[in-house]
């Protein structure tokens, strides 16, 4: 008897992976997993399958900062709080929501700072996507675009969507969220911004 297995929720076959040990996930996984006798039929009729969420932390200068939003939704059981956003996680159960778009976020760095790039992790399912544009700022009045994703239809991973631009200066960012391509509602898992050059 042996195991096959696929990664993306398909339909294990005899020509699937091979379970031969333990592994390491480095993203969220769709696993199904089949038994296979030695004349190479499937034993019983049933797939054995679970989605497994990939949680990570990764610091950034956002990490810890305080937060502010349009407004915030949620319930107190499951709250959709504005700091969930620049926690450090991406966990699709931990994220600031509120409806109807379009609404904003922003975290105030604390300093200035040179950034070139942001990360934005919108809420993400495998099939919807968000429209979005990112402003960065040194006094919390006048405000400059570096990244535009107001077109934007490639559905979001727990990976977001990587905003390189060149140096600018910065202590606070703002993500306008216009767009869910599901429901009305907005949603940041995490936004992320790392320092030129570091």
């Amino acid at each position: 008897m042996q195991i096959r297995y696929t990664l993306d929720g398909g339909e294990p076959t005899l020509g699937s992976s091979l379970y031969e040990k333990a592994f390491k996930a480095t993203e969220s996984l769709n696993i199904r997993a089949a038994l296979f006798d030695k004349d190479g039929k499937k034993a019983g009729n049933m797939t054995v399958g679970n989605r497994l969420r990939y949680v990570r932390f990764e610091s950034s200068l956002t990490t810890g900062k305080p937060v502010s939003a349009s407004s915030v939704g949620g319930t107190p059981e499951a709250p959709e709080k504005a700091e969930f956003a620049a926690d450090g996680w991406v966990d699709e159960t931990k994220f600031w929501g509120t409806i109807p778009a379009p609404q904003w976020w922003k975290v105030d760095l604390q300093k200035e700072y040179s950034v070139d790039r942001v990360q934005v992790v919108p809420l993400f399912d495998g099939s919807r996507y968000y429209q979005y544009t990112v402003d960065v700022s040194t006094d919390d009045k006048a405000w400059t675009q570096v990244a535009d994703a107001s077109k934007n239809t490639t559905p979001g991973t727990e990976k977001g969507y990587m905003h390189k631009f060149a140096p600018t200066k910065a202590r606070y960012i703002r993500v306008n969220v216009l767009k869910n391509s599901d429901n009305p509602a907005t949603h940041l898992v995490e936004v992320r911004a790392w320092e030129a050059g570091k």
